[in-house]
């Protein structure tokens, strides 16, 4: 492997974990040793973040290698890193993925409102190498690997790295906004869909309707 592998996963908060700035910070499992859809494994302690920090951005859909400043969508401001699951705190730029004529949320909106959670890292390979495991084969395992940036995305691939920490009034407040106020867009049909998109998840997670 020559440049980048992704590691994602959608999914809610499995557990609380305290911010610096409850507004705009949000603390995500960014990565850890299961198996990926890709059927590698990265191990969280061999992700090396010296270079990372120097420069720490957070991005939408991998998009930042483009230069597009609108994909540069927020910050790591801090990181913990075990056997088990590199961790990351994200401070995001409170306004990054607005559109006056869409439905009027950015990316932190829909993130605090459960519509997005999974996060994706894009990785240099250092050292790696082929074990078979049972029911799985042949099995890449990155040893070693450089961190390059950290993306929020909609689509998963590791079945572990999770979104980490929920700021519930803020979540309460975009249920009322979107089951009895009309959502703040020229969109009809998206401010729609997102009200049912909403609805759908408060049912799915007992919320009152």
């Amino acid at each position: 492997m020559e440049f980048l592998q992704h590691i994602e996963k959608s999914g809610m908060a499995v557990r609380e974990k305290a911010v610096k700035k409850p507004d705009t910070n949000v603390w995500f499992r960014a990565s850890t040793p299961a198996v990926d859809r890709y059927g590698e494994i990265v191990i969280s302690t061999g992700i090396k973040m010296e270079s990372y920090l120097k420069n720490p951005v957070f991005g939408w859909g991998h998009g930042v290698y483009g230069g597009i400043k609108d994909n540069f969508i927020g910050k790591v401001v801090d990181y913990e890193v075990s056997s088990e699951a590199l961790d990351i705190e994200v401070e995001f730029i409170p306004d990054a993925g607005k559109n006056p004529g869409g439905s009027g949320y950015g990316y932190l909106d829909m993130v605090k409102g459960g519509f997005l959670n999974a996060v994706s890292i894009g990785f240099k390979g250092i050292m790696e190498h082929v074990e078979e495991l049972k029911g799985l084969g042949p099995v890449r395992i990155w040893d070693e690997t450089e961190l390059l940036e950290v993306s929020l995305v909609g689509i998963p691939a590791n079945p572990e790295a999770v979104r980490k920490s929920l700021d519930l009034g803020f979540e309460q407040t975009l249920v009322t906004d979107f089951t009895n106020t009309p959502a703040p867009s020229q969109d009809a049909d998206t401010a729609e869909l997102i009200r049912k998109a909403f609805m759908a998840h408060k049912i799915r997670n007992g919320m009152k309707l």
